[in-house]
Protein backbone atom coordinates (compact mmCIF):
# COMPACT_ATOMS: atom_id res chain seq x y z
CA UNK A 1 0.00 0.00 0.00
CA UNK A 2 1.41 3.36 -0.99
CA UNK A 3 -0.09 5.36 1.89
CA UNK A 4 0.76 8.64 0.18
CA UNK A 5 -1.83 7.86 -2.49
CA UNK A 6 -4.86 7.48 -0.26
CA UNK A 7 -7.05 4.42 -0.01
CA UNK A 8 -5.51 1.78 -2.31
CA UNK A 9 -7.39 -0.71 -4.44
CA UNK A 10 -7.73 -4.29 -3.33
CA UNK A 11 -5.24 -6.68 -4.92
CA UNK A 12 -6.41 -8.29 -8.11
CA UNK A 13 -7.67 -11.86 -7.68
CA UNK A 14 -4.60 -13.21 -9.46
CA UNK A 15 -2.49 -12.00 -6.51
CA UNK A 16 -4.35 -14.19 -4.05
CA UNK A 17 -3.37 -17.69 -3.08
CA UNK A 18 -6.23 -20.12 -3.61
CA UNK A 19 -9.85 -19.04 -3.50
CA UNK A 20 -12.52 -18.75 -0.82
CA UNK A 21 -12.18 -21.36 1.90
CA UNK A 22 -9.76 -23.31 -0.27
CA UNK A 23 -6.70 -21.11 0.21
CA UNK A 24 -3.57 -23.24 0.51
CA UNK A 25 -0.09 -22.12 1.51
CA UNK A 26 2.64 -24.33 0.07
CA UNK A 27 6.13 -25.01 1.39
CA UNK A 28 7.42 -22.89 -1.49
CA UNK A 29 5.30 -20.01 -0.17
CA UNK A 30 6.92 -20.39 3.26
CA UNK A 31 10.51 -20.67 2.02
CA UNK A 32 11.17 -16.89 1.72
CA UNK A 33 10.18 -16.37 5.35
CA UNK A 34 12.50 -19.15 6.50
CA UNK A 35 15.34 -17.64 4.46
CA UNK A 36 14.76 -14.27 6.15
CA UNK A 37 14.84 -15.88 9.58
CA UNK A 38 11.22 -14.94 10.28
CA UNK A 39 9.63 -17.06 13.00
CA UNK A 40 6.33 -18.59 11.94
CA UNK A 41 3.74 -21.02 13.31
CA UNK A 42 0.46 -22.73 12.29
CA UNK A 43 -2.89 -20.96 12.77
CA UNK A 44 -6.43 -22.31 12.52
CA UNK A 45 -7.95 -21.80 9.06
CA UNK A 46 -11.43 -21.04 7.77
CA UNK A 47 -13.50 -23.83 6.18
CA UNK A 48 -17.14 -23.64 5.15
CA UNK A 49 -17.26 -20.06 6.35
CA UNK A 50 -16.18 -20.79 9.92
CA UNK A 51 -13.11 -21.48 12.04
CA UNK A 52 -12.03 -25.12 12.07
CA UNK A 53 -11.35 -24.99 15.82
CA UNK A 54 -13.75 -26.73 18.22
CA UNK A 55 -15.80 -23.56 18.72
CA UNK A 56 -16.67 -23.36 15.02
CA UNK A 57 -19.10 -20.51 14.35
CA UNK A 58 -18.90 -19.46 18.01
CA UNK A 59 -15.18 -18.67 17.69
CA UNK A 60 -14.49 -15.01 18.46
CA UNK A 61 -11.24 -14.99 16.47
CA UNK A 62 -12.07 -17.16 13.44
CA UNK A 63 -9.10 -18.23 11.36
CA UNK A 64 -6.75 -16.07 13.40
CA UNK A 65 -5.65 -17.96 16.52
CA UNK A 66 -2.67 -20.32 16.92
CA UNK A 67 -2.99 -24.09 16.63
CA UNK A 68 -0.11 -24.63 19.06
CA UNK A 69 0.34 -23.72 22.70
CA UNK A 70 3.04 -21.23 23.69
CA UNK A 71 3.33 -19.96 20.13
CA UNK A 72 5.48 -17.06 21.37
CA UNK A 73 8.20 -19.52 22.40
CA UNK A 74 7.70 -22.10 19.66
CA UNK A 75 7.44 -19.89 16.56
CA UNK A 76 10.47 -20.81 14.48
CA UNK A 77 12.46 -20.46 11.28
CA UNK A 78 13.70 -24.07 11.58
CA UNK A 79 12.81 -25.80 8.28
CA UNK A 80 12.46 -29.19 9.99
CA UNK A 81 9.90 -27.98 12.49
CA UNK A 82 8.00 -26.06 9.83
CA UNK A 83 7.97 -29.14 7.59
CA UNK A 84 6.55 -31.19 10.48
CA UNK A 85 3.81 -28.61 11.18
CA UNK A 86 3.04 -28.31 7.49
CA UNK A 87 2.19 -32.01 7.29
CA UNK A 88 0.54 -32.20 10.73
CA UNK A 89 -1.83 -29.31 9.98
CA UNK A 90 -2.55 -29.52 6.23
CA UNK A 91 -3.97 -26.38 4.66
CA UNK A 92 -3.65 -24.31 7.85
CA UNK A 93 -3.16 -20.57 8.00
CA UNK A 94 0.26 -19.32 9.09
CA UNK A 95 1.24 -16.62 11.56
CA UNK A 96 4.39 -14.53 11.85
CA UNK A 97 5.74 -13.63 15.30
CA UNK A 98 6.43 -9.91 15.02
CA UNK A 99 8.94 -7.69 16.79
CA UNK A 100 12.29 -8.89 18.05
CA UNK A 101 11.53 -12.52 17.16
CA UNK A 102 11.60 -11.87 13.41
CA UNK A 103 13.16 -8.43 13.10
CA UNK A 104 10.02 -6.80 11.67
CA UNK A 105 7.01 -5.00 13.10
CA UNK A 106 3.71 -4.36 11.34
CA UNK A 107 1.46 -1.32 11.10
CA UNK A 108 -2.03 -2.88 11.18
CA UNK A 109 -4.55 -0.64 9.42
CA UNK A 110 -8.14 -1.72 10.00
CA UNK A 111 -11.00 -0.89 7.64
CA UNK A 112 -13.70 -2.92 9.38
CA UNK A 113 -14.39 -1.23 12.73
CA UNK A 114 -12.63 2.07 11.97
CA UNK A 115 -11.28 3.78 8.86
CA UNK A 116 -7.59 3.34 9.53
CA UNK A 117 -6.58 4.54 6.06
CA UNK A 118 -8.39 7.84 6.66
CA UNK A 119 -6.64 8.14 10.04
CA UNK A 120 -3.21 7.54 8.51
CA UNK A 121 -3.82 10.01 5.68
CA UNK A 122 -5.07 12.67 8.12
CA UNK A 123 -1.95 12.15 10.23
CA UNK A 124 0.26 12.48 7.14
CA UNK A 125 -1.47 15.65 6.00
CA UNK A 126 -1.28 17.23 9.45
CA UNK A 127 2.47 16.64 9.76
CA UNK A 128 3.45 16.89 6.12
CA UNK A 129 5.20 13.50 6.13
CA UNK A 130 4.99 10.33 4.07
CA UNK A 131 5.09 6.69 5.08
CA UNK A 132 7.97 4.84 3.39
CA UNK A 133 7.03 2.47 0.59
CA UNK A 134 7.36 -1.00 2.06
CA UNK A 135 6.19 -4.62 1.95
CA UNK A 136 2.40 -4.39 2.15
CA UNK A 137 -0.24 -7.11 2.57
CA UNK A 138 -4.01 -6.89 2.04
CA UNK A 139 -5.62 -8.60 5.03
CA UNK A 140 -8.80 -10.02 3.50
CA UNK A 141 -10.92 -7.87 5.80
CA UNK A 142 -10.29 -4.73 3.74
CA UNK A 143 -7.35 -3.88 5.98
CA UNK A 144 -3.62 -3.55 5.39
CA UNK A 145 -0.40 -4.77 6.99
CA UNK A 146 2.66 -2.57 6.40
CA UNK A 147 5.92 -4.30 7.36
CA UNK A 148 8.91 -2.38 8.72
CA UNK A 149 12.32 -3.35 10.05
CA UNK A 150 12.61 -3.30 13.82
CA UNK A 151 14.39 -0.24 15.20
CA UNK A 152 14.81 -0.81 18.95
CA UNK A 153 12.15 -2.65 20.94
CA UNK A 154 8.83 -2.18 19.15
CA UNK A 155 5.96 -3.45 21.31
CA UNK A 156 2.32 -4.20 20.62
CA UNK A 157 0.23 -1.05 20.87
CA UNK A 158 -3.45 -0.56 20.24
CA UNK A 159 -5.08 2.58 18.95
CA UNK A 160 -2.06 4.69 17.97
CA UNK A 161 -4.66 6.24 15.65
CA UNK A 162 -8.32 5.27 15.18
CA UNK A 163 -8.24 1.95 13.34
CA UNK A 164 -4.44 1.68 13.51
CA UNK A 165 -2.53 -0.76 15.75
CA UNK A 166 1.08 -1.89 16.01
CA UNK A 167 2.07 -5.56 15.96
CA UNK A 168 5.47 -5.82 17.62
CA UNK A 169 7.17 -7.98 20.23
CA UNK A 170 4.67 -10.43 21.70
CA UNK A 171 2.28 -10.12 18.77
CA UNK A 172 1.69 -11.73 15.42
CA UNK A 173 0.06 -11.26 12.03
CA UNK A 174 -1.24 -13.75 9.48
CA UNK A 175 0.92 -14.37 6.44
CA UNK A 176 -0.14 -13.94 2.80
CA UNK A 177 -2.10 -16.92 1.54
CA UNK A 178 -3.97 -17.34 4.84
CA UNK A 179 -7.72 -17.30 4.39
CA UNK A 180 -10.17 -14.90 6.03
CA UNK A 181 -13.70 -15.43 7.28
CA UNK A 182 -14.86 -12.94 4.63
CA UNK A 183 -13.98 -15.54 1.97
CA UNK A 184 -10.98 -13.52 0.79
CA UNK A 185 -7.29 -14.16 1.42
CA UNK A 186 -4.36 -12.27 2.82
CA UNK A 187 -2.38 -11.26 -0.27
CA UNK A 188 0.80 -9.37 -1.06
CA UNK A 189 0.00 -5.95 -2.51
CA UNK A 190 3.49 -4.38 -2.68
CA UNK A 191 6.18 -7.05 -2.94
CA UNK A 192 9.36 -5.32 -1.78
CA UNK A 193 11.60 -5.62 1.25
CA UNK A 194 10.41 -4.11 4.56
CA UNK A 195 11.52 -0.50 4.85
CA UNK A 196 13.34 1.26 7.66
CA UNK A 197 10.76 3.32 9.59
CA UNK A 198 11.15 7.09 9.62
CA UNK A 199 11.43 9.11 12.83
CA UNK A 200 7.88 10.55 12.52
CA UNK A 201 6.51 7.02 12.14
CA UNK A 202 8.46 5.79 15.18
CA UNK A 203 7.16 8.76 17.17
CA UNK A 204 3.61 7.87 16.14
CA UNK A 205 3.79 4.22 17.18
CA UNK A 206 5.43 5.04 20.51
CA UNK A 207 2.47 7.06 21.68
CA UNK A 208 -0.13 4.26 21.89
CA UNK A 209 -2.07 4.26 25.15
CA UNK A 210 -1.09 1.77 27.84
CA UNK A 211 -3.27 3.06 30.68
CA UNK A 212 -6.93 3.76 31.25
CA UNK A 213 -7.11 7.03 29.34
CA UNK A 214 -8.28 6.80 25.72
CA UNK A 215 -9.74 3.75 24.03
CA UNK A 216 -7.20 1.14 22.99
CA UNK A 217 -7.47 -2.16 21.20
CA UNK A 218 -5.36 -4.82 22.85
CA UNK A 219 -3.73 -7.74 21.08
CA UNK A 220 -5.36 -10.74 22.68
CA UNK A 221 -3.71 -13.72 24.30
CA UNK A 222 -5.45 -16.84 22.98
CA UNK A 223 -4.60 -18.88 26.10
CA UNK A 224 -6.69 -16.67 28.44
CA UNK A 225 -10.27 -15.44 28.82
CA UNK A 226 -9.12 -12.04 27.60
CA UNK A 227 -11.31 -11.95 24.46
CA UNK A 228 -14.45 -12.54 26.54
CA UNK A 229 -13.56 -9.86 29.10
CA UNK A 230 -12.65 -7.40 26.35
CA UNK A 231 -16.12 -7.92 24.91
CA UNK A 232 -18.26 -8.19 28.06
CA UNK A 233 -16.17 -6.76 30.89
CA UNK A 234 -15.83 -8.35 34.32
CA UNK A 235 -18.98 -9.85 35.86
CA UNK A 236 -20.79 -7.73 38.50
CA UNK A 237 -20.23 -9.35 41.87
CA UNK A 238 -17.07 -11.12 40.65
CA UNK A 239 -15.10 -8.20 39.24
CA UNK A 240 -12.25 -8.35 41.77
CA UNK A 241 -11.62 -12.07 41.47
CA UNK A 242 -12.00 -12.15 37.66
CA UNK A 243 -9.65 -9.20 37.29
CA UNK A 244 -7.12 -10.89 39.58
CA UNK A 245 -7.30 -14.27 37.83
CA UNK A 246 -6.97 -12.67 34.39
CA UNK A 247 -4.00 -10.63 35.58
CA UNK A 248 -2.35 -13.81 36.89
CA UNK A 249 -2.81 -15.49 33.50
CA UNK A 250 -1.45 -12.46 31.65
CA UNK A 251 1.58 -12.14 33.94
CA UNK A 252 2.40 -15.80 33.27
CA UNK A 253 2.21 -15.26 29.52
CA UNK A 254 3.75 -11.76 29.38
CA UNK A 255 5.98 -11.50 32.46
CA UNK A 256 8.48 -9.26 30.72
CA UNK A 257 5.84 -6.90 29.30
CA UNK A 258 4.07 -5.02 32.14
CA UNK A 259 2.86 -2.42 29.65
CA UNK A 260 0.88 -5.08 27.79
CA UNK A 261 -0.62 -6.53 30.98
CA UNK A 262 -1.81 -3.15 32.24
CA UNK A 263 -3.16 -2.17 28.82
CA UNK A 264 -5.09 -5.43 28.53
CA UNK A 265 -6.64 -5.09 32.00
CA UNK A 266 -7.43 -1.44 31.25
CA UNK A 267 -9.38 -2.43 28.15
CA UNK A 268 -11.35 -5.01 30.15
CA UNK A 269 -12.00 -2.45 32.89
CA UNK A 270 -13.41 -0.02 30.34
CA UNK A 271 -15.82 -2.70 29.16
CA UNK A 272 -16.95 -3.33 32.76
CA UNK A 273 -20.08 -1.69 34.14
CA UNK A 274 -20.03 0.20 37.45
CA UNK A 275 -16.80 2.20 37.52
CA UNK A 276 -18.13 4.00 40.61
CA UNK A 277 -17.90 0.76 42.62
CA UNK A 278 -14.96 -0.74 40.71
CA UNK A 279 -12.55 2.16 40.04
CA UNK A 280 -9.37 1.85 38.01
CA UNK A 281 -7.29 2.13 41.20
CA UNK A 282 -8.90 -1.09 42.43
CA UNK A 283 -8.13 -2.88 39.16
CA UNK A 284 -4.51 -1.70 39.40
CA UNK A 285 -4.27 -3.18 42.90
CA UNK A 286 -5.36 -6.53 41.47
CA UNK A 287 -2.68 -6.25 38.77
CA UNK A 288 -0.05 -5.61 41.48
CA UNK A 289 -1.31 -8.48 43.67
CA UNK A 290 -1.22 -10.86 40.70
CA UNK A 291 2.30 -9.69 39.81
CA UNK A 292 3.48 -10.44 43.34
CA UNK A 293 1.86 -13.88 43.35
CA UNK A 294 3.18 -14.95 39.94
CA UNK A 295 6.61 -13.59 40.86
CA UNK A 296 6.72 -15.93 43.87
CA UNK A 297 5.59 -18.82 41.67
CA UNK A 298 8.31 -18.10 39.13
CA UNK A 299 10.93 -18.00 41.89
CA UNK A 300 9.72 -21.40 43.15
CA UNK A 301 9.86 -22.84 39.62
CA UNK A 302 13.36 -21.44 39.02
CA UNK A 303 14.57 -22.95 42.30
CA UNK A 304 13.06 -26.33 41.42
CA UNK A 305 14.74 -26.30 38.02
CA UNK A 306 18.15 -25.42 39.52
CA UNK A 307 17.85 -28.18 42.13
CA UNK A 308 17.02 -30.72 39.45
CA UNK A 309 19.92 -29.95 37.18
CA UNK A 310 18.02 -27.71 34.77
CA UNK A 311 15.26 -30.20 33.96
CA UNK A 312 11.74 -29.58 35.21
Amino acid sequence: MDASRGDPRRPERRNRVGGGDGAVITLDNLTPYVERGWRIFPVFKIANGQCVCRKGRACDSPGKHPMIREWEKRATADPRQIFEWFHSYPGCNWGLATGEASGVWVLDIDQHDSDGVASINAWRAERGVDIPRTLTVYTGGDGWHLYFLVEGNIRNRGGVLPGVDVRGTGGYVLLPGSNHVSGRQYAVHTDIRPAVPTRPLLDLISRGSSGPTGRTRTVTSPSTDLPRYLRDGFTPGSRDIECYHLACSLWRLHWGDPEFVEAAIADCWRATAGHDTFPWSQAKRKIAEAHKFIGRKKDEEDTFIRLHGGAA
